[in-house]
């Protein structure tokens, strides 16, 4: 196993952490500890529970009800009875999980050896852990990212930060599909920071996942009085205008994203979309061919560029396009829905859209 990339352990804490032993009861000293913070691994400082999670068991090491998520990971004992508990990131040896034992609510204890651990105190307005938490979500980890999150509000006083670990927890959220949950978090952010743009458009965004387009529409609206060169709210707020209908305006607020940002592949699909429904297929092909320019994998525009194609009747021209789209398709990290390009094909015309991956 690498450990260099580790920090150094003694003997004592290689014997628990990497040979798996276990340290004695009432011995540890985070076992009668019940201070505000982080418990961290000791041998890559990886956080792993929080301090509202430990309760007395009263069974001579630390106990926790619940992990920070993704954190910890459970394997058999080799004993064939007992669960192990593990750091994720390193593997270091932590002790082992217990259920059924009614002592809270979680009906779960992880019995953590103290040696395996390192405590951290929260430092001051939880910028620590609203920083820990970004740096998760930036590498797509949102539920590790809310957890460090709702540290850091725990410890933020009332005011802008406040509001900005709210937004970040509730965009997390939001990465998770979880829109109620977000659309409150946003609404904390708010009401800390009227003023707070960025909110405004995720919570439109959360609406609109939602169907709640009106509602969505309302949210843009404000994000983009706040600044109005913000170019995605532009893009959102006309998407959710193309979902009930209003394809013109729509229109206009994509003519707005791209005039703003001229490398919008997504506002000139979107564009495309909102001319193809009123039936201006060649104004679609264009924006499609700027989409196309922008990022010459993009499959979703070639099978939609094909279906434009097909219903001007150039059939071999989009059939070209839907044969390209299948192909990236079939690349690694390219998703989309290519049954009607399939169709097509086949000779079956169909004026469907494909749904974007």
């Amino acid at each position: 196993m690498e450990t260099s990339r580790y920090n150094a352990l003694s003997a004592e804490e290689r014997s628990v952490i990497e040979s798996k032993g276990t340290e004695r009861p009432f011995s540890g000293e985070y076992d009668d500890f019940y201070e505000e913070g982080v418990y961290l691994c000791r041998r890559c400082d990886v956080e792993l529970y929080r301090s509202d999670a430990k309760f007395d068991a009263h069974c001579g090491w630390p106990a926790f009800e619940q992990e920070i998520p993704g954190t910890v990971t459970r394997l058999p004992d080799p004993d064939g009875v007992r669960t192990e508990i593990e750091c994720a990131n390193c593997g270091g040896h932590l002790g082992h999980v217990f259920i059924g034992e009614r002592l809270t609510a979680a009906d779960t204890r992880h019995c953590v050896n103290s040696i395996s651990m390192k405590f951290a105190r929260p430092t001051a307005g939880g910028q620590y852990y609203c920083d820990k938490g970004w740096e998760h979500f930036n590498v797509g980890q949102y539920e590790k990212a809310i957890g460090f999150y709702s540290i850091a509000i725990e410890h933020t006083k009332t005011g802008p930060w406040e509001g900005q670990c709210y937004h970040r927890r509730g965009w997390s959220y939001a990465k998770l599909k979880q829109h109620q949950q977000a659309i409150q978090d946003y609404d904390h952010a708010i009401g800390s920071d009227p003023e707070h743009d960025l909110a405004y458009s995720h919570r439109g965004q959360s609406y609109a996942a939602l169907g709640q387009h009106q509602r969505a529409i309302q949210d843009f609206d404000q994000a983009i009085g706040l600044d109005p060169e913000y170019d995605l709210a532009y893009s959102h707020r006309g998407q959710s205008y193309a979902a009930i209908g209003e394809h013109q305006r729509a229109i206009q607020d994509y003519d707005q994203a791209i005039r703003l940002d001229a490398d919008n592949e997504l506002a000139y699909v979107n564009r495309a979309l909102a001319y193809y429904d009123l039936g201006q297929h060649q104004r679609a092909i264009q924006d499609y061919d700027h989409a196309i320019k922008l990022n010459p994998d993009y499959a979703y525009a070639y099978c939609n560029r094909g279906m434009a194609y097909m219903d001007l009747r150039q059939l071999e021209r989009a059939i070209q396009d839907c044969d390209q789209g299948i192909k990236l398709r079939r690349r690694p990290g390219h998703r989309f829905e290519i049954g009607l390009c399939r169709s097509l094909l086949q000779g079956e015309p169909s004026k469907a859209q494909v749904d974007q991956g």
